[in-house]
């Protein structure tokens, strides 16, 4: 069962899982998610057993079309059972959620060394075959180069590079910020 949560729990949510499993340069700080949240352009999604548990969650950013899935994680405790899979599967499914989603992934070709080559690759396999496809946009924020993915697999890459640039522009508000931290091209 998918279902919305609340300031309170992503707060909760920010301190239990989310600082141990995003590494710190990519990780927002949470004041920036509230702000977002608050404004009703971001969804903090949870992915809960029968019983009620909490066994993954999503961030994702609703400021453009397609939504950007800006995090998604299995909470330590039920890493390795499929769980990402079956949460994204379910989310894509349920169109009332959202019609198309993007994400980004950090460029395989730009891995550090071998080990980082194949995290990459996994993870990018990993969308890919949920359905994901890599389109020609591509982003560089924050130090880091990202390739986008996106779901709707359309041939509009002009589309996807807007609403990238929308989202970026609504997370980083500070032009001169985004200037210097923000590039996304096709």
């Amino acid at each position: 069962m998918i279902k919305r949560l609340d300031a309170e729990t992503l707060a909760q949510l920010y301190e239990r899982e989310m600082k141990q499993t995003f590494p710190r340069r990519e990780l927002k700080p949470l004041k920036a998610m509230l702000r977002m949240q608050a404004e009703g352009k971001y969804d903090v999604l949870g992915y809960y057993s029968e019983e009620g548990t909490l066994l993954a969650y999503a961030c994702v950013c609703t400021a453009a079309v397609p939504v950007l899935l800006d995090y998604l994680a299995v909470v330590a405790a039920h890493r390795g059972e499929g769980l990402g899979s079956a949460f994204l599967s379910a989310l894509m499914a349920d169109k009332t959620f959202y019609p198309a989603i993007m994400l980004e992934i950090e460029a395989v070709d730009d891995a550090i060394d071998e080990s980082d080559h194949k995290m990459r690759a996994r993870r990018q396999h990993f969308y890919e075959r949920l359905g994901f496809a890599r389109t020609t946009t591509e982003a560089h924020v924050f130090g880091e180069h990202y390739w986008v993915l996106d779901n709707q697999q359309t041939s509009d890459a002009h589309s996807v590079a807007e609403a990238m640039a929308e989202i970026y522009h609504y997370m980083v508000p500070e032009q001169e910020a985004f200037d210097k931290n923000v590039r996304i091209w096709n």
